[in-house]
């Protein structure tokens, strides 16, 4: 299993790989918003990118979305976000991205890595923790077009 960034020529053979966790993604929507992040930094406080677990056939397996950002709790990051691991051959792909992760941190001078991981991911979890990763908090998430902006949103 091979890491690299994913090329622009790539976006849209990682699109199947990335709806596994954005199902009502659209190839337009992948397209704009990897475009974009593959145009950013490699290095420094504000890099960013999309690192793919390939392999030997060129099939892309897993992927993630980075970017480093500087925390008043944690200092430089590594944030991950959309981290994508399939069922066949978990442990594989998790364990080559999860060194992408960690090369990626000490290339970017990283004092912390931060893994977006959604709710419903028990084995990445298990996973992350057996590397050292811990729990340290929640991220909460309301959609703006679900309240009017100007009143707030309205109690249920």
């Amino acid at each position: 299993m091979k890491t690299h960034r994913l090329h622009k020529a790539q976006i849209g053979q990682a699109f199947p790989v990335i709806q596994e966790v954005s199902k009502t993604l659209t190839l337009d929507t992948w397209t704009d918003y990897a475009e974009g992040i593959l145009s950013g930094p490699t290095t420094g406080a504000k890099s960013c990118g999309v690192i793919v677990a390939e392999t030997q056939s060129k099939r892309i397996r897993g992927l993630f979305v980075y970017k480093v950002e500087d925390s008043l709790d944690h200092g430089l990051s590594l944030v991950i976000q959309h981290l994508v691991l399939p069922g066949l051959g978990r442990t594989t792909v998790a364990t080559a991205l999860y060194d992408s992760i960690r090369r990626l941190a000490a290339k970017n001078r990283c004092v912390c890595i931060r893994i977006e991981a959604p709710p419903d991911s028990k084995w990445d979890m298990e996973f992350f923790r057996k590397q050292g990763q811990r729990v340290i908090n929640r991220l909460l998430c309301l959609p703006v077009q679900e309240f009017d902006p100007l009143e707030g949103p309205t109690a249920s």
